[in-house]
């Protein structure tokens, strides 16, 4: 969170951070208490900086001491999660206190880990859900003083986000909920949280010892998105879904690699399907989402096979910054990674109002955005994929017949963050990987 990285954070075009807030680094020894700006990190003041410049703060409280829970039908009292109830009070009474930069408060991350240890570190939806109730608004209201509601903050709550996007746990929680907490006045399932958040990266399960390797978002990510927004308005519209984490990694050998292939390189494909991938979000009506991760402050160079390692926006090209007389460091190199500027390049339209508005064509993908009297229009094709000992992938092309005139967009790989421009009188597009825009006005 040093100063410099925040500029290259704010360039980039994102609205929103989400950032974790460990237990120990806002654990007090001295008074035995949390404390919100403690020590070299200052969560709270840093926060409120970030605010101040127009970003959206999601807030993941997690690395609780009292990890793992108890086991057995303590698991589904509401009762067992009454200390991190109370740590969630002090955190959303202390973002009320500094005037709510904080707009989401995530309770713990990935608790329903498959690849935990032990089965005591992994939750099921219907423990899940009795510890939101509590933490959400003591469980309507049987424990008092506790729980983001009996703050007075205006921040919104998340589940953890899940470690993996099958719809399961959802429809365990409704379960739990109905028998427990009951409906709303609208006949919805009275969840005990506003947001479902789910992690979702795009493979073919490599990290659970299957094949390795990314795959593009069409594969790995679109059904699981149209699944849990189904279920979503099913068990309560009212309910907004995040993906808590995504993205690729660079280095070859990761097990959730975006792979060079045809004429782009690893970064060119890690570019094109993020992009691919937020315009899918746009589709499935995902309300928001967290690219893992903002920032690379080190191995800039890609060489570091390392799940996660290669997998950044931004990018800190000398490690320690340059030493000032006073002996600290400043003069960062921070620049964007391509994946970074091709979102750049993106956010000209998402920040500008254009709102999905149908999908046009299935091959190739055609989506079509308004914003007023405008349209845009994505046109892409997925690519071709064989499956050896990792995925392989060839480019598909082909022609798409447009009868309307505007601009011609298309992602640049020059670092300005600047989409190219050229006129467009109507006809037949060529398509390929790289997704086109075309701006009808």
């Amino acid at each position: 969170m040093f100063p410099e990285k925040q500029p290259a954070i704010q360039q980039m075009g994102i609205n929103r951070i989400r950032l974790y807030a460990d237990h120990q680094l806002l654990y007090n020894k001295e008074t035995g208490s949390l404390d919100v700006n403690l020590g070299l990190w200052k969560t709270m003041e840093n926060v409120k900086l970030l605010k101040s410049k127009g970003l959206e703060i999601q807030m993941c409280y997690l690395a609780v001491p009292y990890w793992p829970f108890p086991e057995g039908e303590a698991r589904v009292n509401p009762k067992t999660y009454i200390q991190l109830a109370k740590d969630i009070y002090f955190l959303a009474k202390e973002n009320k206190k500094n005037g709510d930069p904080v707009s989401v408060i995530e309770v713990l991350n990935e608790v329903n880990a498959w690849y935990a240890k032990t089965l005591a570190e992994y939750m099921d939806g219907y423990a899940i859900a009795a510890m939101m109730s509590i933490c959400y608004d003591g469980h309507k209201g049987k424990y008092p003083g506790v729980g983001i509601k009996a703050s007075g903050t205006s921040a919104l709550m998340s589940i953890p986000g899940l470690a993996e996007a099958e719809p399961y746990i959802f429809y365990q929680m409704a379960d739990w909920c109905k028998k427990n907490r009951g409906y709303n006045v609208d006949g919805t399932i009275d969840f005990p949280f506003d947001i479902y958040s789910f992690h979702l990266y795009s493979s073919l399960e490599g990290q659970r010892q299957g094949i390795p390797g990314g795959t593009p978002p069409e594969i790995g990510m679109f059904s699981y998105m149209k699944k849990i927004n189904e279920v979503r308005k099913m068990l309560n519209k009212n309910l907004r879904v995040h993906i808590g984490e995504w993205g690729w990694d660079i280095h070859p050998e990761s097990m959730l690699n975006a792979p060079a292939f045809g004429n782009y390189s690893a970064h060119q494909t890690c570019a094109m399907w993020s992009v691919r991938a937020l315009l899918g979000m746009a589709e499935n009506e995902i309300n928001a989402s967290s690219y893992y991760r903002i920032a690379q402050d080190y191995n800039y160079d890609d060489n570091n096979a390392t799940i996660f390692s290669t997998m950044a926006l931004l990018r800190v090209h000398n490690q320690n910054g340059i030493k000032q007389p006073n002996g600290s460091y400043t003069a960062f190199d921070i620049r964007r990674t391509l994946t970074g500027d091709y979102l750049k390049q993106l956010s000209e339209f998402y920040n500008k109002g254009y709102g999905f508005d149908g999908r046009v064509s299935t091959s190739p993908n055609v989506l079509r955005f308004r914003k007023g009297t405008s349209e845009l229009y994505a046109i892409w094709e997925s690519e071709k994929m064989t499956v050896t000992n990792r995925p392989q992938f060839t480019e598909r092309t082909g022609t798409y017949m447009l009868n309307r005139s505007g601009k011609i967009r298309r992602f640049v790989d020059d670092s300005s963050g600047v989409m190219s421009s050229e006129k467009f009188s109507g006809g037949r597009v060529i398509y390929g990987s790289k997704p086109i825009l075309i701006v009808i006005e």
